[in-house]
């Protein structure tokens, strides 16, 4: 199984886009700053992830993935909306569900 990630550093309010044949492991080595581009934070979290699964050699799945990876940095509008999505879906969560249904337009919060 080969995996396209998005983690989410809060403290950084940053996004890393990666891909990986062990996501565990590679999200231990992202929190524990062994990858030059995540070491800045360590309050990642894994905020989406897709599985790429191929009845195929291991070498085309990853590939696979890699492509996805590359496809999703070209493009701009994919990836931004995507980011999106992850944002707002960690707004909500974070805000509780009490709180995110009381802010409708014409209410203020105090």
């Amino acid at each position: 199984m080969f995996y396209v990630h998005l983690l989410y550093s809060a403290k950084r309010d940053e996004f890393y886009l990666g891909s990986t044949d062990d996501l565990k492991r590679r999200f231990g080595e992202h929190k524990a700053g062994l990858n030059r581009s995540t070491k800045r934070a360590d309050d990642w979290i894994i905020a989406y992830y897709e599985d790429r699964l191929l009845r195929s050699v291991s070498e085309a799945r990853h590939e696979t993935a890699k492509r996805r990876e590359a496809r999703l940095e070209r493009s701009g509008k994919a990836y931004q909306s995507l980011k999106l999505r992850i944002r707002e879906s960690l707004r909500t969560d974070l805000l509780g569900e009490g709180e995110a249904l009381d802010r409708s337009p014409g209410k203020r919060r105090p």
